[in-house]
């Protein structure tokens, strides 16, 4: 079985990121990965804005999923956020968001791309824990409420 946890790593949680715009969140985001990984962050916000362009993957309840497929890269990353204030998002309820997990998965990975969208959709449909996860304080607050949910 797939986890998040084997594939969100401490160095891809960022606590209280500050963003005023949908764009400059996914921007962010990118920009910690293609330092952590080494790929074009100019590629993967591309990649992730047009996956955007097909429909929003703001789920609701303050949480969004932006997710795409990348060929250049050689291993699935997460990439887990808080934000310090809510942003717009256009999410599926109108809420702004102030938690958001990026998946990023190599082309070929379907199946795994598909079960880790749902176990993220699961584990932020449980209010508990997505409570918890936006209010966490820490990376290693972050890394235990995965574990303890996976």
């Amino acid at each position: 079985m797939c986890s998040i946890e084997k594939y969100l790593k401490r160095e891809n949680v960022i606590i209280a990121l500050n963003t005023d715009s949908k764009e400059n969140l996914i921007s962010q985001l990118c920009e910690t990965v293609g330092k952590n990984y080494s790929v074009s962050s100019d590629l993967l916000f591309q990649i992730i804005m047009e996956r955007e362009s097909y429909g929003t993957t703001g789920i609701g309840n303050g949480v969004a999923i932006p997710h795409g497929r990348v060929k250049e890269l050689k291993d699935i990353i997460i990439i887990l956020a808080t934000l310090s204030n809510p942003v717009k998002y256009d999410s599926v309820d109108g809420e702004d968001v102030k938690l958001v997990f990026m998946l990023l998965v190599p082309e070929g990975n379907n199946l795994v791309y598909l079960k880790l969208l749902s176990q993220i959709s699961i584990m932020c449909d449980d209010k508990n824990t997505r409570i918890s996860l936006m209010n966490v304080g820490s990376p290693d607050e972050v890394l235990e409420i995965v574990r303890n949910f996976d």
